[in-house]
């Protein structure tokens, strides 16, 4: 039996870097830095000391468009989880914030990246681009029909981007370094976030409190999306554990660990149960010792941290003595309700974004189901359903084609996020979170490429 890969750019040179550039990155770097820190030394506001870094950013992002694409896009990958963070006004985020300017420099140079390929060369479209096409063309036509359409466009670009997000990993990611660059740069980004959740714990600034919880959020606007990144991380990354180099186990191992306490200290429900359950997949398909850890770390953690039951505890409160709903749960079934009832065109909806900017709480409906057919109508809907179809047959393929080993293991990995995500989306809006959204495309994409990428083993007969 021999074991033999091939791949249309494995054979491709690349250029080494200049030392002149290296020593001019680390120069801009440098006088970046110190004019932020001059400028936080003074006193002045936040945009005074953020702009010379996002200058500094900036050229090295351009730089790396044009000499490494893949490097850029890993690039985007490590720090979009901390991005939100950046915001260069209080007030929501704008078109100038960091995450705004990042999101469209990708889509410049991912289209500009993606149409310089050949029509040969280009691999086939992921399964997932058709499905969300459909959906943010609807999205945009639904949008531009309501009443108050500005409201709806921000989520409507949002949804193209995502659109061009997965269009240009799954054409990128070809060959074993790649695969690895993506996959490094997914778990890089954890790095922020942890760090910064840890700090919220130990000083008490920056909580987010709620239902007499002080709750971490990280790097994030909220602890909920925070979580929904962590259950991405975590079973992702008990999924490969066991095909990483030996030399990275101890940091994954670390990651994980961390990512779990955060994940705890996050006080999201769904997020706990969600990850519980792709765990579970995760175990189900590489066998039972996975599924017994899973299970004893759930009891362990039931045992020993109180916080756990307590933030279940309010579950059996239905109503308070003001009438007002007794737990998050409870309101959100009266929520979804109300959120219905908005909906005066069932074919297209009442456009992106319209529930918020209608109803008192000034929120979506924390389901995705219901939200895409209260605001892009039965079509949307429809569109939606495709693009779950589409994510399952990725592992389903994925698992069929790829054999056992590092690649199959990122396959497996990807079923328990799909399986998370669909548990999430009935109880959060996932749909238009951009920053989460990049992960899950970074994770669909490897696992696409998993069967094209991995080695085949040729049985050779005499």
């Amino acid at each position: 039996m021999v074991a033999a890969t091939s791949s249309p750019r494995a054979g491709a040179v690349r250029n080494p870097v200049s030392t002149r550039a290296i020593a001019v990155a680390l120069i801009v770097v440098v006088v970046a830095a110190a004019t932020a820190g001059l400028a936080r030394g003074a006193g002045a506001g936040r945009a005074a000391w953020l702009l010379p870094l996002m200058a500094a950013g900036a050229a090295g992002m351009a730089w790396l468009a044009i000499e490494r694409f893949s490097l850029f896009v890993a690039a985007i990958l490590v720090i979009r989880s901390a991005l939100d963070a950046m915001k260069l006004s209080e007030e929501g985020t704008g078109v100038t914030d960091p995450a705004s300017l990042v999101s469209l420099a990708f889509l410049g140079a991912g289209m500009i990246w993606y149409l310089a390929q050949t029509r040969d060369d280009r691999q086939p479209a992921s399964p997932l681009v058709a499905p969300l096409a459909l959906l943010a063309i609807v999205g945009a036509f639904s949008t531009l029909a309501a009443a108050n359409p500005a409201a709806g466009l921000v989520d409507t670009v949002k949804l193209m981007t995502v659109v061009v997000i997965i269009l240009v990993l799954n054409d990128m990611v070809r060959t074993e370094r790649e695969a690895r660059i993506v996959l490094y740069a997914v778990f890089l980004s954890a790095l922020a976030p942890l760090a910064l959740a840890a700090l919220q714990f130990v000083t008490g600034s920056g909580l987010h409190y709620s239902g007499g919880f002080g709750r971490v959020r990280g790097t994030f606007n909220h602890p909920n999306p925070l979580a929904i990144y962590l259950t991405m991380m975590i079973i992702m990354g008990v999924a490969i554990f066991g095909h990483v180099r030996a030399r990275l186990r101890v940091p994954l191992f670390v990651v994980l660990a961390a990512a779990g306490v955060v994940l705890l200290l996050t006080y999201t429900r769904s997020a706990w149960i969600a990850t519980f359950a792709g765990l579970l997949v995760v175990g189900g398909i590489k066998g039972k010792k996975v599924v017994a850890v899973v299970g004893l770390s759930c009891v362990l953690v039931a045992l020993f941290v109180p916080a756990v039951a307590a933030r279940f505890s309010d579950l059996e409160t239905e109503t308070t003595s003001t009438g007002a709903a007794g737990n998050s749960l409870v309101w959100r079934f009266e929520f979804w309700q109300q959120a219905v009832d908005l909906n005066r065109n069932p074919v297209l909806g009442i456009g992106l974004s319209a529930v918020r900017s209608q109803v008192e709480e000034a929120k979506s409906p924390h389901n995705d189901f219901i939200r895409v057919y209260v605001e892009t109508g039965l079509l949307g809907l429809a569109a939606y359903l495709w693009f779950l179809l589409r994510a399952a047959g990725i592992t389903l393929r994925g698992l069929r084609d790829t054999e056992p080993g590092p690649y199959r293991s990122l396959v497996v990995g990807f079923a328990g996020v799909f399986a998370a995500f669909c548990i999430l989306s009935l109880v959060s809006n996932v749909i238009t979170q951009l920053a989460l959204l990049w992960y899950l495309a970074a994770l669909a994409a490897l696992a696409t490429a998993a069967p094209r990428v991995a080695p085949r083993t040729i049985t050779v007969r005499a």
